[in-house]
């Protein structure tokens, strides 16, 4: 009964497992390539909601961001209205609160040129000068290779037609903006903030807007499903104080809190302290694993192929004790009671 309650306390206490991101759409409209994103989304392991109205009427609930880890803003083909200024208010408090965010290319314009969203600058990562309606590739910064948002693409790829914005990264004097691709025609495409508390993700192409389909190509459905992995900021889901692989960071599987590097090995088939090797146990020290190959992991003298000696052990792990010794008291035992 006392090992059952130890068992049970072990359970309650222990941190739970990382879950799928919640993801808020903002829609622009419920058609064109808004579909394709949600399945997208949804096929990448989040879990995914529309507002329950357009983003041009969209005033800071119905419903509220706060119930979600990500944000995701479309405005395509309603770029010539605005959001509320309520909506954009709350989107900024919402980022600085810890919440993730990712907008496109028409919040450059409406913040910049367009007009009507200046109160969502901090949460802007593009400037914008013109736009166009072209094919283009896009090409990983090289210093930002590794980055997890990027791990799953080619280093570049080509994608159909589609509004996208011709600028560059917007510069703020404090929690600077990264760039992490760029495309064919020098303008910055793939852009990331850590504001405050939040992090924010901005795609220079437009899109829904015009009808194109950005969403539609498999490597754009890939780097936004990743884009949410990020901007979600739940790169410790087990609680264990080290920050997932998919962030960036070492922990190789955050859904264990008994996994993180460092961590001591255990022989339970994974890899514990993240070595990139599974029960690697040495307790002796004799570089043997005691999980798997090493028949007495107490002592440095025992292990596959070391030296047979007569001391009543199976130093050489073949399943016999002193083999190869003579029985001198013909007990019918080669052990240690053999003469020396």
């Amino acid at each position: 009964m006392r090992r059952l309650l130890l068992l049970t306390l072990v359970v309650l206490l222990a941190p739970a497992a990382a879950s799928a991101a919640s993801v808020l759409i903002i829609y622009d409209v419920t058609g064109n390539d808004t579909p394709t994103l949600q399945s997208a989304l949804t096929s990448g392991g989040h879990s995914v909601t529309l507002s329950s109205v357009s983003e041009s009427t969209w005033s800071g609930s119905s419903p509220s961001p706060w119930g979600f880890d990500v944000v995701i803003h479309l405005n395509g083909e309603t770029y010539s209205s605005s959001m509320p200024v309520a909506g954009q208010n709350e989107l900024v408090s919402y980022v600085q609160g810890g919440g993730g965010f990712i907008h496109f290319e028409w919040n450059a314009y409406q913040v910049g040129s367009g007009g009507g969203m200046a109160a969502m600058e901090p949460i802007t990562l593009l400037e914008r000068s013109d736009g166009d309606t072209i094919n283009f590739t896009l090409y990983d910064v090289a210093t930002e290779a590794s980055h997890p948002i990027l791990a799953n693409v080619p280093s570049s790829f080509a994608l159909p037609t589609a509004g996208i914005n011709e600028h560059s990264a917007r510069t703020f004097s404090t929690d600077p903006a990264t760039v992490l691709m760029t495309d064919n025609y020098g303008n910055d495409a793939v852009v990331i903030r850590e504001y405050m508390a939040g992090r924010v993700v901005g795609f220079h192409h437009a899109g829904n807007y015009g009808g194109y389909g950005p969403f539609g190509d498999p490597n754009m459905q890939q780097l936004i499903v990743d884009a949410v992995n990020w901007a979600a900021g739940d790169c410790d889901g087990d609680d264990d104080g080290w920050e997932s692989t998919s962030c960036g960071g070492g922990d190789c599987d955050d859904s264990d809190w008994t996994i993180y590097p460092g961590a001591t090995e255990v022989c339970d088939g994974a890899d514990n302290d993240c070595d990139g090797s599974t029960d690697d146990v040495d307790l002796d020290g004799d570089g043997w694993s005691g999980c798997t190959d090493d028949c007495d992991d107490s002592s440095w003298s025992v292990y596959p192929g070391a030296a047979e000696v007569c001391d009543g052990l199976d130093n050489d792990c073949n399943g016999h004790q002193d083999d190869g010794f003579p029985d001198s008291d013909f007990d019918g035992d080669a052990d240690s009671d053999e003469p020396h």
